[in-house]
């Protein structure tokens, strides 16, 4: 099974037009999974605020201590390495999403890919295995996972769907159609990697469409 990474825009529907540039992760939560206020206070108690650097690392591959991460502001860029050993990038995170390399964080497995900023940004972050204390304490828990799950696998599936079928012009729009303005601050030659063509045809479509 190849690696999932899950970013799901904090236990709701797709990223579909969404123009914040800061979110309050634990409002968004909260009024989308209809959790009670102690639960938002417990969660409060347990996470952590970091803060990173452009190209600064949330996780690397080979990580064993895997981090469920709700982004406030910022991008994050998601990740790995081919067996021919280039880079390439699979996913982007952007405020109101959750992040987490799901498929290793699930069999406790070391992570395989690197999740790091594209552009500083602010996150609240948990152990993914807060995730199972959390069941214990409240059905609605639960019901948040289970949407998160359905959503990391959806969104896998129109990706992989979408760079079987799609012209590298469809995709770039399919971008611009769903993703928040900040997008077009991520750095070429990442979106690139991230729409299977070369840094120099995505200039050259860029300019054909702007």
């Amino acid at each position: 099974m190849t690696e999932i990474v899950a970013n799901h825009s904090a236990a709701g529907s797709g990223r579909s037009h969404r123009h914040a540039n800061e979110v309050d992760v634990f409002a968004q939560i909260q009024s989308r999974s209809g959790l009670p206020d102690e639960e938002m206070e417990w969660m409060r108690a347990n996470v952590s605020r970091r803060r990173l650097g452009r190209n600064e690392l949330l996780y690397g591959v080979g990580q064993n201590y895997h981090e469920t991460a709700f982004v406030e502001s910022g991008i994050l860029q998601v990740s790995s390495v081919t067996y021919e050993g280039d880079d390439v990038v699979l996913d982007y995170a952007f405020p109101g999403e959750i992040v987490v390399a799901l498929d290793s964080a699930i069999r406790n497995l070391p992570s395989k890919v690197d999740i790091r900023a594209v552009r500083p940004a602010t996150l609240v972050t948990w152990p993914y295995d807060m995730l199972r204390v959390a069941y214990t304490r409240h059905p609605l828990w639960m019901m948040f996972e289970v949407r998160y799950l359905q959503y990391a696998f959806l969104s896998k599936n129109r990706r992989y769907t979408a760079l079987r079928t799609q012209s590298a012009r469809q995709r770039y729009l399919q971008l611009d159609s769903e993703l928040p303005p900040d997008w077009r601050r991520i750095p070429l030659g990442s979106l690139a990697s991230f729409l299977g063509i070369s840094q120099q045809y995505l200039s050259k479509l860029r300019g054909q469409l702007e």
